[in-house]
């Protein structure tokens, strides 16, 4: 007894990859250049312990589209077998003496300074709110020592 799977593609997902590739297709083709960034995805090569810059896609196409589309697209079309949608990053590409094109993530650098501002960003609220219900005492403070408290900026955020 022969068992045969057949898988049903929904013709809308299929519709979404063909129109994603058309628009990425309409740009011409640049060959990577090192240390340029780039908006792609990566896989992770334990044997040699290196990022592996696997597919890219044009700025434009990234503002159109979902990004759950972008990660299914690049996960179908694919040369590489992913576990699993591959994320979409922001990537330095490297290119070895080998002219192997290595990766350098710098979406996890962004999200370290979204973080960080998000902080301050509290603290600047904080700040403000301190300033509206106890402005007798920072004045009194300010004649009494000439000094104020600092208001958190963006200078010496890291």
């Amino acid at each position: 007894m022969i068992i045969t799977i057949i898988y049903i593609i929904n013709p809308m997902i299929h519709d979404i990859y063909e129109e994603i590739d058309d628009f990425e297709h309409q740009y011409e083709y640049e060959e990577c250049e090192n240390n340029k960034y780039y908006i792609g995805t990566y896989s992770y090569i334990k044997e040699d312990n290196i990022l592996l810059l696997i597919s890219r896609l044009n700025k434009n196409t990234f503002f159109k589209y979902k990004y759950d589309d972008l990660s299914s697209y690049l996960y179908e079309y694919s040369y590489i077998n992913f576990e699993e949608k591959p994320p979409i990053e922001i990537i330095q590409m490297v290119a070895t003496d080998d002219m192997v094109y290595t990766a350098i993530l710098k979406t996890f650098w962004i999200k370290i300074i979204q973080r960080k501002w998000k902080k301050i960003m509290k603290q600047r609220k904080q700040y403000e709110y301190d300033m509206k219900k106890n402005i007798l005492s920072i004045i009194i403070r300010f004649e009494c020592t000439n000094q104020i408290r600092k208001y958190p900026t963006l200078r010496g955020m890291l």
